[in-house]
């Protein structure tokens, strides 16, 4: 069984994305340069579900822009400007965002007529978004993985409720922490993907595949047991 595709990095934004977005005279474009820099917020800022943050774009030296725009991983919403150029913006992380972790966002311009201009983008950011209220409940998808070979993967998959009274996916949550009791069992990567290895040898000098990934976020831990005999996957009762 192959694990689910995810997004665990934060890309770099889409040309195609970027040049859908800029004015009619930039669109003939296929290159774009990096001529914007985000001088706030920090790369990383941790954000909660609500908040509004604000973000100031400058132009590195000998770029003047006559548009400038933002662009942020859905469902992160931008604000636009009513003159341009402008360099201040918004980016509201909404109250029903489901997931935890890192989105992605970054600024976009250009400069010139059709044919004779430029278009400008700057490096890709990201904003931590985490839950906004303490952890009251964790939960696990699988309390059991069971593999037939070493090499094969399967993700686990990890929900929160909290006490503000929603409920929130964490598997990829910068603040969530995974570990394994038994690298020589099976290893677990920070966004929760367990890998079959082999068997471990206790103290005692017996080898069993057994072993236990333990997950832990806001000081909760739940254990998920993992073994190398065969190819099985318990669910939770």
């Amino acid at each position: 069984m192959k694990p689910r595709r995810r997004c665990r990095r934060v890309g770099r934004i889409a040309v195609a994305g970027l040049l859908a977005l800029l004015p009619v005279s930039a669109r003939a474009h296929d290159k774009i340069v990096k001529g914007l820099k985000i001088t706030s917020p920090a790369d990383g800022t941790v954000v909660r579900p609500g908040d509004v943050i604000t973000v100031t774009v400058a132009p590195l030296p000998g770029v003047a822009p006559t548009f400038v725009g933002l662009l942020a991983q859905f469902p992160l919403q931008t604000s636009a400007c009513v003159s341009q150029p402008c360099f201040r913006f918004t980016v509201t992380v909404p109250t029903t965002i489901n997931r935890a972790g890192l989105y992605s966002f970054g600024a976009f311009g250009a400069s010139g007529a059709r044919g004779a201009g430029s278009v400008f983008a700057s490096d890709s950011q990201a904003l931590d978004v985490e839950p906004g209220a303490a952890i009251t409940n964790l939960n696990v998808e699988f309390s059991s993985l069971v593999f037939h070979r070493a090499g094969e993967s399967l993700p686990l998959t990890v929900r929160g409720g909290f006490a503000n009274g929603t409920s929130m996916g964490i598997t990829e949550s910068t603040k969530i922490t995974y570990t394994s009791s038994d690298t020589k069992v099976a290893t677990v990567n920070r966004y929760g993907v367990v890998t079959a290895v082999g068997t471990g040898c206790g103290p005692g000098g017996a080898c069993v595949g057994v072993g236990m990934i333990y997950v832990s976020f806001g000081g909760k831990t739940v254990p998920v047991q993992i073994s190398t005999s065969a190819l099985r996957v318990a669910h939770r009762h």
